[in-house]
């Protein structure tokens, strides 16, 4: 019985390996590929994915995030108790280096299968017919001010004081409602919209702010999942911007795109302006990394409603320090461009010339 055991454990090990140099092989054919990956995975494979997932762990009361983490602690305590178990003469370096790889390569597997190989998919900006060609300081200058005019309207129709807005004060269905704008306008865009995905708030407040991220899609349960500590105001753009990873789209600057002109388009006045601001932050630091001293006077004579609401956002994130802030940027940095996001974290400001680019195109049809 042991010497059976044994081989299914030394075949689980190799094929952890196998699976995971198979699943970089096919990842890279699929990069070769972006229209044959967008038929046959993004829009065929992730789809029935999507619905599987949404309908076994979405209905879990909690965020399954919080089973896996358990989950993993419990398996590898029992793997570093099993070690230590084990006869001196048993213990090798090499079979650990085994099942490490080994391990590796299951999560490779299932993050590419369960979501990743979106990555390879055709571009957001192919599939809608748009060039988001760089700036130049004048044309930046000019998005500014359009965005900060559309964000002083929003802001009127804001009937809270500046700096006292409140998680209470989002729609009881805010997760719902997110859903369907996000939902409906990558529909209108022609994107699949399968399943119901869900989004999720982790506690204890922090968990994910402390290492600079706001929220995050975890593939391997299918659940958006933002932070508590979130300022209210962060929430809607956040909770949206993943809502869209949830439904295949990887690219940080696509999401944000989608994330906005989604909020922006709510009859709740709080998520209207929340997208609007999320979009703004964006152009204003866009502008201010080249025209610093001219920002810095623009910035004064923003209303002071919204100034409040900018330095309540500040406030809130200087709760929540970063913890090794350099090694996180560079880690995830490192994975984007390893995907083919070559801008890597800048990607996320991308979300500027794609938002100008689809202006554009919407005009030109006037």
């Amino acid at each position: 019985m042991m010497q059976f055991l044994n081989n299914v454990k030394r075949k689980s090990v190799y094929m952890g390996i196998y699976l995971g140099i198979a699943t970089l092989l096919l990842r890279f054919i699929f990069s070769l590929f972006p229209g044959v990956t967008e038929t046959i995975y993004s829009r065929f494979l992730f789809p029935i994915i999507r619905y599987i997932l949404d309908y076994t762990i979405g209905w879990c009361p909690f965020p399954f995030t919080y089973l896996l983490i358990f989950g993993l602690v419990v398996y590898l305590i029992y793997r570093i108790n099993g070690f230590f178990k084990m006869q001196p003469e048993e213990r090798s370096i090499i079979q650990v280096l085994m099942s490490i790889l080994s391990g590796i390569g299951y999560v490779i597997f299932l993050f590419m299968f369960l979501w990743g190989f979106n990555y390879a998919r055709v571009s957001m900006e192919k599939q809608i017919g748009i060039s988001s060609s760089q700036m130049t300081k004048a044309s930046l200058k000019e998005e500014l001010e359009i965005s900060t005019s559309e964000l002083i309207e929003a802001r009127n129709k804001l009937n809270i004081d500046g700096g006292k807005i409140r998680w209470e004060d989002h729609p009881s269905n805010l997760e719902v409602r997110l859903r369907e704008l996000v939902s409906n306008k990558m529909k209108a865009l022609g994107y699949p919209i399968p399943g119901r995905v869900r989004g999720r708030i982790l506690k204890p407040k922090g968990i994910l702010l402390r290492i600079s991220t706001a929220g995050v899609y975890n593939p391997f349960s299918g659940e958006c999942n933002i932070d508590q500590g979130l300022h209210p105001l962060q929430v809607p753009f956040t909770w949206a911007h993943e809502f869209t990873h949830g439904y295949g789209i990887t690219s940080e600057a696509a999401c944000n795109f989608i994330a906005y002109i989604a909020c922006k388009e709510s009859e709740d006045p709080l998520i209207n302006y929340a997208g609007h601001l999320g979009y703004w932050r964006y152009v204003a630091s866009n502008y201010k990394s080249g025209e610093r001293e001219k920002y810095a006077l623009f910035r004064q004579n923003l209303p002071t409603e919204i100034t409040k609401d900018l330095q309540s956002i500040y406030e809130n994130g200087d709760q929540y320090p970063d913890i090794l802030p350099e090694i996180r940027d560079f880690i995830y940095g490192s994975f984007l461009k390893s995907q083919g996001i070559s801008d890597g974290l800048q990607n996320y400001s991308k979300v500027v010339r794609m938002n100008v680019a689809w202006r554009k195109k919407m005009d030109s049809k006037k």
